[in-house]
């Protein structure tokens, strides 16, 4: 016969806990994948709308230069010195502010004085900037016109020259452009 032996059950082995560790891991690892295609969305949002704010100084600033040169088309233009905006390098008293003044943004209306522009006004209904456009309009030396006739015997013809400069601002105070144009008359 068979002498009946003892059944040996083995012990259970313990668990050491690697599914949790595995588990929180995977967890770490896809927070920070979320956190950082977060920053990296609010970056690019951020940049869209800087890009926005620039783009709306831009076209400010360009009509403000277009309505100057339209102001150039008139048949009689005010004396330099006399309307706020307008100056002349051949008028003594109505010299413009040096150009620097002219191409720095926040140089307009206080690095010169007696500095003042012509501000040109936007319909608030299509436009969202911190401020209105500005424009300064300076009447230059003569040059000879390129239209004018080449007889050595007739004296040169002279072309009247404008140098339209124009400031336009975005959404925020803090972005600006300048534009400038030379416009023959």
């Amino acid at each position: 016969m068979n002498p009946i032996r003892p059944v040996f059950h083995p012990l259970p082995v313990r668990q050491r806990g690697a599914a949790l560790a595995v588990s929180l891991m995977m967890l770490l690892v896809m927070t920070l994948i979320g956190v950082t295609a977060m920053r990296l969305s609010m970056m690019q949002e951020k940049m869209a709308g800087n890009t926005r704010d620039l783009d709306l100084a831009l076209q400010a600033a360009e009509a403000a230069l277009r309505f100057g040169e339209t102001r150039l088309e008139a048949a009689s233009l005010p004396p330099p010195g006399t309307t706020a905006g307008w100056y002349s390098v051949r008028t003594p008293g109505a010299e413009p502010p040096p150009s620097s003044v002219l191409r720095s943004l926040p140089g307009w209306g206080t690095s010169a004085p007696g500095f003042a522009h012509l501000t040109y006004g936007l319909d608030g209904n299509y436009w969202d900037v911190a401020s209105a456009p500005q424009l300064v309009i300076v009447e230059l030396h003569p040059v000879p016109d390129p239209g004018g006739s080449l007889d050595a015997s007739r004296p040169d013809e002279e072309a009247n020259v404008y140098q339209v400069t124009a400031r336009g601002f975005g959404g925020s105070a803090g972005t600006g452009v300048i534009l400038q144009s030379t416009y023959r008359r």
